[in-house]
Order: structure tokens, then sequence, then C-alpha cells
């Protein structure tokens, strides 16, 4: 099983091909999703598929070492996220491509829902974020996957 350090060090080589896909969008006209992409992968070191554990996971220890403050509420906040889909790790509400992912996203962002639903660039960044999430958690999924703890 990969353990959480591994999961970071090829989150931080997946760096090159979110570049690519930011420079991509960039280029073709869309910055606030390319925005969005960037901001949706940085948020994939603290927000991944094994916050469904109980209990501080190597994601949330990162959390709490580089954003104490705001840290410790987001463990908090998540903790509630782990209770509910504690028997059910590495399932497909958990560790699938993109439902999993909408999961954690409409779980841990739907303030964003109420602030500037109106403003056309607002949503394409919020889509973005989703897009950059998606990226983040099939990397860890594959990872999974690879070593045999998924089918």
């Amino acid at each position: 099983m990969p353990s959480g350090r591994i999961h970071y060090s090829y989150w931080k080589v997946g760096w090159i091909a979110e570049g690519v896909i930011f420079g991509g969008m960039a280029f073709a006209g869309y910055p606030a999703l390319a925005l969005g992409t960037g901001i949706g992968y940085f948020l994939g070191q603290f927000i991944d598929p094994d916050l469904d554990l109980v209990g501080i996971t190597s994601s949330e220890g990162r959390m709490l070492r580089k954003i104490p403050v705001l840290g410790s509420v987001s463990v908090a906040y998540w903790t509630m996220y782990g209770a509910a889909f504690r028997r059910l790790h590495r399932s497909k509400w958990t560790h699938s491509y993109v439902f999993s992912t909408l999961l954690r996203f409409l779980y841990g962002f739907w303030p964003l829902y109420f602030l500037h639903y109106t403003a056309v660039w607002f949503l394409w960044v919020v889509f973005g974020m989703f897009v950059g999430l998606c990226v983040s958690d099939a990397l860890h999924i594959y990872l999974d996957k690879r070593t045999g703890e998924m089918r």
C-alpha cells in the first residue's frame, strides 16, 4: 500500500502534468479555468481520497504543519466526512475517478455556491478547481490500483 509520503512525492511530480494542463488552458484563452485547475491541484495535497479514514491522515498532518490554525479547523471539519465514509475506504464512494472527487468537492466547497455565483469567470475558476482535484485524485487512485490495493 502506498503511504501518504509516497502519494505526496508523486503528487509533487504531477505538477509537471498540471503545468501542461494549465498552460494549454491559458493558451487556449481560458485563464480563469487554468487558474482554477492550479488551485484545485494545489488543494489536492490536502484534500485527497484518504480523508475517509478516521484519524489524522498524512494529508491532514501536512495541513496542520503548513497552515496550523486553518488546518485545525479543516481537520475538524473533514473528520465528519471520515466518520461518514469510514467503512467504505477504497470503495467507489471514496476512490473513484470523478464521482468520489465530486462528493469531496461538494462537501468541502459548498460555501462557494453562495459567492458570486452569477459571475462567469468565478464559475470557470470553480470548475477548474474541480478539474484540478480530479487530476490529483486520479494520481492517488492510480497508485492505489497499481499496488493491488484496489481492484
